[in-house]
């Protein structure tokens, strides 16, 4: 993502000046440079728009989500937790956190995690990297598209519905729904898979595709 963002981040949407046409992903313009709204683009239809503030995308009209940079972890701990509280007083049952993990910022992830989930009642799905943020996005508007009137306040850690936790653990390279579904029964939350070891993966779901789980989570970024 661009580091060179406009003042416009720290706004609230204009709603009045946003349209939300059916059937697409609305995303922020100063995406516009960034290779996944490209990516993003090859998946769903999109449209660009500059009135959403603080806001990156809009998987429905009623679903804002705010994505967290490693930097902006690193560097800007107090703004990310000014979006999160905002992000929950624009968006009345829906918002949605994402965020990157990996061993850089294991500590940043957890305290941001901590704070929307426990503090503010909203679901923080983790990304090593920004570029999975295409493939996240189509799979969470898909969902939202089937079940529109799920709630995710107040559910706690990982508090999504299990569809789209299902659906969000598909992107892994050979897990399909059936190994999703172990997965979530046995670890409770896909943070928690986030988390786990590579012996404890492994265990769950055997050596080749326990080390596939594990390495989508904790690969190093090049």
């Amino acid at each position: 993502m661009c580091t060179n963002q406009p003042s416009s981040q720290y706004q609230n949407p204009d709603k009045g000046g946003i349209k939300f046409p059916c059937g697409y992903i609305l995303v922020n313009k100063r995406w516009t440079s960034d290779p996944v709204g490209r990516e993003l683009a090859k998946r769903t239809k999109i449209s660009y728009s500059d009135a959403m503030g603080f806001v990156d995308f809009y998987i429905t009209q009623e679903c804002p989500v705010i994505y967290f940079s490693e930097s902006d972890l690193k560097t800007k701990k107090r703004e990310c937790q000014e979006k999160v509280s905002k992000l929950n007083s624009v968006s009345s049952s829906k918002g949605l956190v994402i965020a990157t993990w990996n061993s850089n910022v294991l500590s940043e992830f957890s305290d941001i995690q901590e704070y929307a989930t426990l503090d503010v009642g909203l679901l923080v799905i983790p990304v090593t990297c920004h570029s999975q943020l295409p493939a996240i996005l189509h799979k969470l508007a898909v969902e939202e598209t089937k079940s529109p009137q799920k709630t995710r306040k107040g559910s706690g850690q990982g508090g999504t519905s299990l569809g789209e936790q299902v659906s969000l653990l598909t992107n892994v390279p050979g897990i399909g729904e059936k190994e999703a579904k172990s997965l979530l029964q046995r670890f409770g939350n896909i943070v928690s898979v986030c988390e786990a070891s590579k012996d404890v993966l492994e265990n769950a779901l055997g050596e080749n595709l326990g080390t596939k789980v594990f390495n989508f989570f904790n690969q190093p970024i090049t």
